[in-house]
C-alpha cells in the first residue's frame, strides 16, 4: 500500500519542492535580495537529498536477517514523509539508522525520530549559515578599512605564491592569539585541578531506562557541564572539579554520544572515563567521603563538605521520572542528599529535577561562596524560581490575609461576650 502510493507520488510530483513553514522562516533571513538567494543557495546545496537504499546497512542485517524488513519498511515511511511533508532528513547514517531500530514497533516515536534528525540537520544549517554570514562582514569590513592593500592579511604567502615579509608574515615575530593564552591560562588551571581539586563523579549507569533521544539529551548536558567547569567564568578564585565517569561499560551510548561533543576523548579515556563502578576503585573514590545526590532523596545537603565526592546520576529522566539513583545509592550504602532548593528558594512552576550542568554549577558556586541561596537563583532556571520581588509581594498578601483572619476572630470573640 504504502509502496504503490509512493510511486505515485514519485511520479506526479517528484519534481516539486515543497516548502515548510520552518523551510520558509529559515530563508526569510533578510530582505534583500542578494542575501536572500544566497541563502536559497546554500539551502538548496544543504538540502540536497541522497539516495538511500535497505544495501546501505547490510551491517545491521547480516547477524539478525528480519531486521531487512524492519529497515525497508522503516524507508518506505522516510520517502512518504519526504514526499509529504518534506520534514526529513537528506540522508540516513548507520547511527540514525540504529537508532530508528529501536523505535520501529511504536510508528508515532518513529515519526517524531525522523522529525527530530530534520530539525537537527536545520539546526546545523542555521549554525553554518551564521558563520557563513559573519565571516563575510568580516571580509567586507576589512575590505572597506585597507581597501585593495593586502597588508592586513596574515600569513608567509601571498595570494600569487610568493614570500611576503613583514609583521605577521614571514619574520622572527610570531602573532600570539587570544585563543592561545586562553589555551595557556585553561591548561595551567587544569594542572592544579587535577592536583589538587575537589573529585566530582558522573554515574553512567543508566542507559537502560532512558530513549536515544533522551540519552542524546544527556550528552549535550554533560558536555556543557566539562565545558563550563573547564573554563570556570563564574569563579575563578576557586577551583574547578576533577571530573570523573563511571560505569561506562554500562553506559557506552551515552560515551557514544559523547565523543561527538567532547574533543580528545580518546586521551581522557584513560584517566577519567571508568569502565567499572566507583565502588571499585577505593584508592581514588573512598566510600566514606561518597555523596549521591538525588532529587527524590529525603534528607537536603545543608553543609557543603569540601572534603566529600558528590555523585551525580548521569539520568535523563523527561518522561519516566522513577527514582532510580535513590534505590541506587540506598542499596549499595551511600549517602544520599537532595539539593536544598525548599530550604532557599520559593519554587515556582515544573518539578524540581534540574539539568547535570545546573546542578555542577550550583555545587562550584556553593564551595566558591558557600551561599544556596544565591547559587540556586543563580543557575536554576528563572521560570521555576520566584524571584525577589515575587517572594516579597507574596508574603505581603500573606500576611494581610493573616491580619484579616485575626481581625474576623476577634470580632467573633467580641460577639460572643
Amino acid at each position: 500500500m504504502i509502496n504503490s502510493f509512493l510511486n505515485s507520488w514519485k511520479k506526479s510530483f517528484g519534481s516539486l519542492i515543497f516548502r515548510t513553514n520552518r523551510d520558509l522562516h529559515l530563508l526569510a533571513v533578510s530582505n534583500k535580495d542578494q542575501k536572500l538567494n544566497l541563502t536559497s543557495q546554500l539551502y538548496e546545496n544543504a538540502r540536497e537529498f541522497k539516495v538511500v537504499s535497505v544495501d546501505q546497512f547490510q551491517m545491521l542485517f547480516k547477524i539478525n536477517p528480519e531486521r531487512k524488513a524492519q529497515i525497508e519498511e522503516i524507508l518506505n515511511i522516510y520517502e512518504l514523509e519526504k514526499y509529504t511533508t518534506q520534514q526529513v532528513p537528506s540522508v540516513l547514517s548507520m547511527n540514525d539508522m540504529k537508532k530508528l531500530l529501536t523505535t520501529y514497533h511504536d510508528e508515532k516515536e518513529l515519526r517524531k525520530m525522523i522529525k527530530f534528525f530534520y530539525t537537527r540537520e536545520c539546526d546545523k544549517f542555521n549554525s553554518y549559515k551564521k558563520k557563513f554570514y559573519k565571516k563575510q562582514e568580516i571580509q567586507e569590513k576589512k575590505r572597506e578599512k585597507y581597501g585593495d592593500n593586502d597588508d592586513w592579511e596574515h600569513g608567509i604567502f601571498d595570494r600569487q605564491g610568493q614570500l611576503v615579509y613583514g609583521l605577521w608574515h614571514n619574520s622572527l615575530l610570531s602573532r600570539i592569539t587570544k585563543q592561545a593564552v586562553r589555551d595557556y591560562r585553561n591548561n595551567h588551571f587544569l594542572r592544579h585541578t587535577c592536583l589538587f581539586g575537589q573529585k566530582l563523579i558522573v554515574d553512567l549507569d543508566y542507559d537502560q531506562y532512558m530513549k536515544p533521544s533522551e540519552i542524546g539529551l544527556l550528552a549535550k548536558q554533560i558536555s556543557i557541564m566539562f565545558y563550563e567547569n573547564r573554563i570556570n567564568r563564574d569563579y575563578p578564585e576557586s577551583l574547578s572539579y576533577d571530573v570523573h565517569f563511571t560505569n561506562c561499560r554500562a553506559g557506552d551510548h551515552t560515551v557514544f554520544e559523547l565523543s561527538r561533543h567532547i574533543k580528545r576523548m580518546d586521551d581522557l579515556k584513560q584517566h577519567y572515563f571508568h569502565l567499572e563502578s566507583y565502588l571499585s576503585r577505593p584508592d581514588l573514590f573512598p566510600k566514606n567521603k561518597l555523596v549521591y545526590l538525588s532529587p527524590h532523596a529525603k534528607l537536603s545537603l545543608k553543609r557543603y563538605d569540601h572534603d566529600d565526592i558528590y555523585i551525580l546520576g548521569g539520568y535523563n529522566d523527561r518522561s519516566s521520572h522513577r527514582q532510580v539513583s535513590h534505590v541506587k545509592a540506598q542499596s549499595e550504602g551511600i549517602r544520599c542528599y537532595r539539593l536544598p532548593l525548599d530550604e532557599n528558594v520559593l519554587w515556582k512552576q515544573g518539578d524540581k529535577n534540574l539539568c547535570l550542568n545546573q546542578v555542577a554549577a550550583i555545587l562550584h558556586a556553593v564551595k566558591a561562596t558557600g551561599d544556596w541561596q544565591l547559587a540556586i537563583r543563580k543557575f536554576a532556571p528563572q521560570r521555576k524560581v520566584r524571584s525577589m520581588e515575587e517572594q516579597h509581594l507574596e508574603d505581603q498578601i500573606r500576611m494581610k490575609a493573616i491580619a484579616k483572619r485575626l481581625h474576623r476572630i476577634e470580632r467573633s470573640y467580641r460577639f460572643i461576650q
